[in-house]
């Protein structure tokens, strides 16, 4: 009996001599047991700070530029050099009696301020010059003739015009397309462009030339 109850203490003594042992073991290992010990050793730097004596590349793009500046630029000489050589061709073509020169005249009054329009890439103010002419010039006409409508008289049963009634039209027609011709410059020949800067505008360079026989001087420039 005395033999098994020394067994029993021997083995109770090993096991917790064992488990001493291990709790020493574990408490020598650093929290998270081996991986943490394997992590805990310093992180190598990012790949994203910069190494010293590596060039150094800028992914920022190029500094955004300011948007040009824009001006108004008015080509309303244009139109009226188009308007009056029209006008003189109708008054001329009536004073002289011809037809064609009268036509003509007619013509660059509807259509020589829209083609300058078209010409600048101004398409929608030329439709709207065109509509304006067309408009204030028929418009006046008609004004005209009923203004000064006067005693048509027709004794001989025949259609007689009423002499007073046209030189109203004519008149009225006039007022009209001089209105629109003076719109036209005023407010539709006008258009926004990138401003030139000065030493674009003009640049002035002088020259100077020296040879064995003769000196030459002169300027050049761009205008």
């Amino acid at each position: 009996m005395k033999t098994l109850d020394g067994a029993i203490a021997v083995v109770v003594i090993a096991v917790f001599g064992s488990g001493a042992h291990l709790a020493v073991a574990d408490d020598a290992l650093p929290a998270g047991g081996p991986a943490a010990s394997a992590t805990s050793e310093p992180a190598p730097e990012s790949a994203s700070e910069p190494v010293p004596g590596a060039p150094v590349i800028s992914t920022d793009g190029p500094p955004a530029t300011a948007s040009a500046a824009m001006e108004s630029v008015r080509y309303s000489t244009w139109t009226l050099v188009a308007d009056g050589a029209s006008l003189a061709l109708v008054i001329g073509g009536g004073a002289v009696g011809n037809g064609v020169v009268m036509s003509v005249g007619f013509a660059g009054g509807a259509l020589g301020a829209p083609v300058i329009h078209v010409a600048r890439g101004n398409f929608g103010r030329a439709a709207i010059s065109a509509a304006l002419r067309q408009g204030l010039f028929w418009g006046g006409v008609l004004i005209g003739a009923q203004v000064s409508d006067g005693d048509c008289g027709d004794s001989d049963g025949d259609f007689a015009i009423c002499t007073d009634g046209l030189a109203g039209a004519l008149v009225g027609g006039l007022l009209g397309y001089g209105a629109a011709a003076v719109i036209d410059a005023a407010a539709l020949a006008v258009e926004r462009r990138p401003a030139r800067s000065a030493s674009a505008a003009l640049a002035v360079h002088p020259r100077i030339s020296i040879t064995g026989e003769r000196v030459q001087l002169g300027l050049a420039g761009q205008f």
